[in-house]
């Protein structure tokens, strides 16, 4: 044996534990909402044949911007494997997407550096990075997309040939039917451009910039080659002020929770933004250290957009294999070795429930509630949280429309902050749900039961389990809707207790509680007994 052949064995291993243990990671059961509205729309279009229709017919609150289905190819791709497999199958593809990812970022860095120690390390800080945003959605896709882009397709500075330029088009469009995040391609290939005019000679500098200006254009016409068309830029533009103080994704990276939940992606961030700094320091040669630097900096207001830093990590990595200081170290296998045993045993907590032989995060959706749900089919305007909102389109399909499934820039930020005033029931809650006709709600029963209490006078319980409430509230539809839950609980009479509540919540003060609206079962032929006290 060869005295090097040992060593590669390490690396080879080490490459092989952190793209299979991230992608075992990524089986997790699914906890995600997001990917059940994606799963609901890939249905509809497969089986419609036929991109979603405007006014969609999932959501029925569409206060916010247009969206056209601009991820269909995405989910697509969900519904038939969907099909094929199952839940089961979702999670088969989320591991593959971030396994590959990792994968062909490894293959990146080590086909420009022939270093697999740094190759190993750079996907190392890369997992710890992106961890937190693995989700059975279509942006694992576009990480793909990104990194055969960036890593493969558009890494020479210098003239490019016929193919690599069919290459990038075809991989550009596929991306742009996929995710959203295509626009970043255009965006950073200018960027790149423009550090290469940093060190470029003034006699260079007009090709460099002609080069590098036309590859970006060439990137956002293909970036608008799909439904949305040129309206995707403005969509994608308006997402931040919709998005930003209501979903945590969305939140600083710089933050103390991130700390908590994810110290591996800011422990990867510091260690990626100080490479950064120490890289533009050279007076020559930095145009991927100013780029890099860039990103670093961007990526410090938003936690959600910390895949861009795997564009940071492959213009790094070459600058690390070739600094006489790394080539020097005797302990790069056990650095190596750490960065990647870190970033493993950070997502421990999510690998725990991979064995459980579940599709579903425990005690996450309410899935008791759907058959009475799908038996009934209640009428009118339905209130759900926004976390439900795609599980309820997967399970009830377009034919009971939700309030808000994810697509929060479809519903608009007021219809958002209206439907958390009334979880939290803010003053005037009636009036809020006047103002937009609804006629039932669904509700987590903790949520529920922390509240104040509703008018009771005004509502009636459907039913209750441990996670979900189902209220009906006094409207034109009330009467309709009453007589389904009715006929259900006729055809089903073992169920009949989940109209009541499990006991009566006690207010020390005598004040009314949340657990004062009366059961549907007062206005049916069937009269059931009171229940039981419940401890305060």
């Amino acid at each position: 044996m060869r005295p090097e052949e040992p060593l590669a064995l390490v690396w080879r291993v080490g490459l092989a534990c952190l793209c299979l243990g991230a992608g075992y990671v990524s089986l997790a059961p699914i906890g995600d909402g997001d990917t059940f509205f994606h799963l609901a729309l890939g249905r509809w279009m497969l089986d419609h044949r036929a991109l979603l229709p405007s006014p969609d017919p999932f959501v029925w609150v569409a206060r916010g911007a247009a969206e056209a289905p601009h991820e269909w190819l995405a989910q697509l791709a969900m519904a038939l494997v969907d099909r094929a497999a199952g839940l089961t199958g979702l999670r088969v593809l989320a591991a593959l997407c971030v396994g590959g990812t990792l994968a062909l970022l490894f293959g990146s860095i080590w086909r420009s550096t022939r270093e697999p120690a740094t190759a190993l390390l750079a996907s190392a800080l890369a997992y710890a990075l992106i961890a937190p945003h693995v989700a059975m959605r279509p942006h694992l896709l576009g990480w793909l997309f990104l990194v055969v882009v960036f890593g493969f397709v558009t890494h020479n500075d210098g003239s490019w040939s016929r193919g690599r330029y069919a290459v990038l088009v075809l991989t550009l469009v596929a991306w742009a039917n996929c995710h959203a995040s295509v626009l970043i391609a255009p965006a950073l290939l200018g960027l790149h451009g423009l550090a290469l005019l940093v060190d470029a000679d003034a006699s260079d500098r007009r090709a460099v910039a002609t080069r590098w200006a036309g590859r970006a254009a060439l990137a956002l016409a293909c970036a608008l080659v799909q439904p949305a068309g040129p309206g995707l830029i403005p969509y994608v533009l308006h997402s931040p002020s919709v998005l930003r103080g209501l979903s945590a994704e969305w939140g600083p990276l710089l933050s103390l929770d991130v700390w908590e939940s994810a110290p591996g992606a800011l422990i990867s961030y510091a260690v990626l933004a100080t490479a950064a700094l120490c890289a533009v320091l050279p007076r020559r040669g930095r145009a991927g250290a100013i780029e890099a630097l860039v990103l670093v900096l961007a990526v410090a207001s938003t936690r959600r957009m910390t895949v861009l830093l795997l564009l940071p990590i492959l213009r790094l990595a070459p600058r690390l294999a070739s600094h006489p200081a790394w080539q020097r170290l005797r302990l790069r296998t056990a650095i190596v070795a750490t960065a990647v045993a870190l970033t493993l045993v950070s997502a421990l907590p999510r690998a725990i429930l991979v064995p459980s032989g579940i599709d579903l995060l425990p005690a996450t959706f309410p899935t008791n509630a759907i058959p009475v749900l799908d038996a009934t089919r209640l009428q009118g305007r339905l209130l759900s949280p926004d976390g439900w909102g795609g599980f309820l389109e997967a399970h009830l399909g377009p034919e009971t429309p939700v309030y808000a499934d994810g697509r929060w820039v479809l519903v608009g930020r007021q219809a958002i902050e209206d439907m958390l005033a009334f979880m939290l029931r803010r003053e005037p809650v009636e009036t809020r749900l006047d103002g937009y006709g609804i006629d039932w709600v669904v509700q987590r029963w903790l949520d529920y039961r922390r509240a104040p209490p509703l008018n009771a006078t005004r509502w009636a319980l459907a039913w209750q389990d441990s996670m979900t409430v189902v209220l009906l509230r006094r409207t034109p539809a009330f009467d309709d809707n009453v007589a389904r839950v009715c006929r259900f609980y006729a055809t089903h009479p073992e169920l009949r207790p989940q109209a009541h509540w499990p006991g009566r919540l006690v207010d020390p003060r005598g004040g009314p509680t949340p657990t004062d609206v009366p059961s549907v079962l007062t206005a049916c032929p069937a009269r059931d007994p009171p229940s039981l006290p419940l401890r305060p």
